[in-house]
């Protein structure tokens, strides 16, 4: 029995890396186009958070390989094999190239909400009685201030004839086609939480499904719609820490770190990020919507030493981060993967928790029109500039 499962697990390994060795093939059009020096340069700079990874490539004077294991790079047994030139014949060009009313734009708003809000572990609540700088009880769950921003961003976008995806049309609800409660069942006994087996197992599922949504849309450009937090709570209530802390970032993808290289699907998306001008679109249309969260929310780039920034992203520039996030991972097109504002900021949490505007039967903040407004100019100035 043991056999055959060991046999059955060998050849699924098989079958998933000859199908991503397949997918190569969508690269030929790179073939003698880059040299060795501009991979190396963009690896360095925008891709490599870890030394690990290079267990999986490899670079001569005029080839580039890719490796299944690190053990296949001792073998000299490469999955994909790109010619590299010795003067670069690669211009740079972008699909952006297009007038605003010609664009297709995919926004996906972030998580779930809804009745998944306390398994998400998304959502700020404080009480006057544990916060006396309140003026009245602070309770909003992330999720509904992004879907409010990316229905704003959209009507903003239609209005200029863009014709716009929405990833998901209401609160409580992912993308992925199974039902939590359904998929909950079909797991295997454990003594995980349900707000584990949700983040860690449910949750990667959504984003790949999200990812799958926007690219059968193929847009020229990808909103992700998020907010920021510190996630800081009293263990003992439950409630958020607040913080005099706000700010803005963005990323967009790169800084593989350590095991980001394992899987056939993870180094199709490194090959992707080297060899597409997506990475270099993101970024350009990351900075102009930065500037504008800044401008409009009057709020700041982030300025603080944040632990998980320096562990997993590689900083380009101030707030403007590489990270190797699902989304700017999977998303096959130029992408701002948006943080604005602290939602336990001490008086942003006052502003978010408004009951003020009604979108959809939605009931949120007017603050969230600034920042839908600040997407929309930077994605108006990123176009501008390419004409």
């Amino acid at each position: 029995m043991n056999t055959k499962i060991l046999l059955y697990s060998f050849c699924l390994y098989l079958s998933c890396n000859n199908l991503y060795a397949n997918t190569y093939s969508d690269f030929d059009q790179y073939q003698n186009k880059y040299t060795k020096d501009e991979l190396t340069k963009k690896i360095e700079t925008y891709l490599k958070k870890d030394d690990e990874i290079t267990n999986y490539f490899s670079f001569s004077d005029n080839e580039f390989q890719v490796f299944a294991t690190p053990n296949d790079k001792i073998t000299s047994n490469p999955e994909f094999v790109l010619k590299l030139s010795s003067i670069s014949q690669q211009k740079y060009e972008t699909r952006s190239h297009k007038k605003l009313d010609q664009m297709k734009i995919a926004i996906d708003p972030g998580h779930f909400g809804g009745c998944f809000s306390s398994l998400e572990q998304r959502r700020i609540f404080v009480t006057q009685k544990n916060c006396s700088h309140i003026s009245e009880e602070i309770l909003f769950e992330e999720a509904t201030l992004n879907l409010l921003t990316a229905k704003i961003l959209k009507s903003l976008l239609e209005k200029e004839g863009v014709s716009v995806l929405l990833t998901k049309e209401n609160l409580g609800c992912g993308v992925y086609e199974k039902n939590f409660w359904v998929w909950l069942k079909e797991q295997p006994p454990s003594n995980k939480s349900n707000s584990e087996y949700f983040r860690n197992g449910y949750n990667p599922n959504d984003l790949k499904a999200r990812a799958k949504k926007i690219n059968d849309f193929q847009p020229d450009i990808t909103i992700i719609i998020h907010y920021n937090a510190h996630n800081d709570t009293n263990s003992r209530t439950g409630e958020a820490i607040l913080t005099n802390a706000n700010y803005n970032m963005v990323f967009v993808g790169g800084s593989f770190c350590k095991g980001e290289l394992k899987d056939p699907e993870d180094r199709h998306e490194f090959v992707s990020l080297l060899l597409t001008t997506n990475l270099e679109d993101s970024m350009n249309l990351s900075r102009e919507i930065l500037s504008r969260f800044t401008n409009t929310l009057n709020v700041p780039l982030v300025n603080e030493d944040i632990p998980y920034l320096k562990r997993m992203s590689i900083k380009i520039e101030e707030g403007l981060y590489a990270r190797n996030l699902a989304l700017t991972r999977l998303v096959h097109s130029p992408l701002c993967y948006g943080e604005s504002l602290c939602q336990d900021n001490i008086e942003e949490c006052q502003l978010l928790n408004a009951k003020d505007l009604i979108v959809d039967g939605i009931i949120g903040p007017k603050r969230v029109e600034l920042v839908a407004k600040a997407y929309f100019e930077g994605i108006r100035a990123y176009i501008l500039s390419k004409k």
